[in-house]
């Protein structure tokens, strides 16, 4: 026992020190700002009357409104984040081990510490890595209570759930899951029905002000009644005919395996619209991850079915029921797909490499053990040192543009200029103008020159223009307006073009 806790303690406070270095290494990101504008109340406002209205993560938003009282600086506000993802190690190790065994216990611990996509979310001013320690707290107690039914393992996995769902409602899959285990493990008579029942009813009053927020606010009708690809009207479409794309299941298991920095980052894959494609740039890695570890899932979940049925078959259902649930959410054009939306299944896959793993006889095992190392370790030195698989440095753009802009120049940053202003310290005009697919040049010229009136010249801060100006009409716009562009400035993910002057 003594040993066990030495090792879960050096494998915690090692997983801390990764998610800490380089914390405020990147700039912030839209989102972000979005959980900081929910999280510090504006004045004359205090933090209940945002929470009661936040439906994405008011539990999270809570601990960062404490949090801030000390320092609002970028790198601070994300240490909550930090202390979550680290304290999921510990409790996926107690989880992992009541339900797969010590050894299994002790893979998993280790391949989550180093997981370059959980650290990723764990640098993050979101609520992606509360929600994940959360469903890990909740997942070990509930497989606890699955064991012995006990009271106290019945109340903590009501009071995980209930915080978990308080930090994203993506963790609602992962309930939908451990309900279909429950009531088929434990069969569906009168008294494990009313007893699930009653802890689902807990869960709900916990949860119940913010599902009454949900039921009045959301078009719950909307997302739930099915549509077929091209039903919806073109004005209210969220991206072209649908946000499905049978492409996100590999894609989540790649991300799962290596993070997002191997092989194509986030902005390439905008730029190579096809499967192919991406396979002739990025073939080495896609190919890599695949064999390993696509050999140590399917040998993970072998071993787990020889030893229990039922173990194979929860591991299965941690993973298909969010990744299912997530994908009918696409398919009804209601949200983008994007891993992070299961990212609550991690922990459970991690657990089925570690399966695969702890399968394998002493000298295969070292050999895959070390090579899933090397990936990690490649992967985790992609995302703190190469900066093509940075965020967009839009602090970096605001604070040189704030330097050199003169008091009559204005700011263009389509999509980004939130978080320009956020940084950006200069009263000169910021203005948020894009040119969505299919806008004419007249309606986009008349809006430019409307916005921009007064302005002698323009600093375009340009970024994700497949989202922004997919099109190049921006660029020909702004060229017609202040003639060809006097400098154009390259950081990471931005081009800083200035016209005029």
């Amino acid at each position: 026992m003594e040993r066990r806790s030495r090792f879960i303690l050096l494998v915690v406070l090692a997983a801390l020190g990764l998610r800490l270095y380089r914390i405020g290494a990147q700039s912030l990101w839209i989102d972000e700002l979005f959980s900081i504008g929910k999280s510090i109340p504006k004045p004359g406002l205090d933090i209940w009357d945002y929470l009661q209205y936040n439906l994405q993560g008011p539990f999270h938003a809570f601990i960062i409104y404490l949090w801030h009282f000390l320092s609002t600086g970028d790198a601070w506000l994300r240490v909550p984040s930090a202390i979550a993802g680290a304290a999921t190690i510990y409790y996926l190790y107690r989880w992992a081990e009541v339900w797969m065994g010590e050894r299994v216990a002790r893979w998993a611990a280790v391949i989550l510490a180093l997981h370059p996509l959980h650290i990723q979310y764990s640098q993050e001013l979101r609520a992606y890595s509360f929600v994940v320690f959360f469903v890990t707290f909740a997942g070990y107690h509930f497989h606890r209570f699955l064991i012995g039914e006990k009271r106290k393992h019945a109340a903590a996995y009501v009071i995980g759930t209930a915080l978990a769902v308080l930090s994203s409602l993506s963790a609602a899959f992962f309930y939908a899951a451990q309900s279909i285990i429950y009531l088929v493990r434990r069969g569906f008579g009168p008294k494990r029905l009313l007893r699930w029942i009653a802890i689902s009813i807990a869960v709900l009053a916990l949860i119940s002000p913010w599902v009454y927020r949900a039921i009045v606010v959301l078009n719950v009708q909307a997302l739930v009644t099915p549509v077929k690809p091209g039903d919806i009207a073109v004005e209210e479409r969220l991206r072209g005919e649908t946000t499905f794309t049978p492409a996100a299941v590999p894609y989540v298991f790649y991300v799962f395996s290596t993070g997002t920095s191997l092989g194509p980052s986030t902005r390439e894959l905008h730029f190579q619209p096809t499967f192919a494609s991406i396979l002739k740039e990025h073939g080495f890695w896609i190919a890599w991850t695949a064999a390993i570890f696509g050999f140590l899932s399917l040998a993970g979940l072998l071993q787990l079915r020889r030893e229990n049925r039922e173990r194979a078959a929860a591991a299965v259902l941690y993973i298909a029921v969010p990744l299912l649930l997530v994908l009918a959410v696409n398919w009804q054009n209601a949200k983008p797909f994007n891993a992070r939306y299961v990212l609550v299944s991690l922990p459970v896959y991690v657990c089925i490499l570690a399966a695969g793993l702890h399968s394998l006889t002493s000298w295969w095992k070292r050999g895959a053990a070390a090579l899933v190392f090397i990936t990690l370790a490649v992967s985790l030195g992609n995302f703190y040192f190469n900066q093509r698989y940075w965020k967009e440095d839009i602090r970096g753009a605001a604070r040189l543009v704030e330097v050199r802009i003169q008091p009559d120049e204005c700011v263009l940053s389509p999509l980004v200029w939130e978080v320009f202003q956020y940084y950006f310290k200069k009263p000169n005009l910021v203005e948020g103008v894009w040119a969505p697919p299919g806008i004419s040049r007249d309606v986009l010229d008349e809006r430019l020159r409307r916005r921009l009136a007064g302005c002698s010249g323009v600093w375009f801060v340009r970024a994700r223009e497949w989202d922004t100006d997919p099109e190049g009409k921006l660029l020909e716009t702004l060229r017609g307006m202040y003639g060809e562009s006097s400098e154009t400035i390259q950081l990471t993910g931005v081009e800083i073009i200035r016209y005029g002057q």
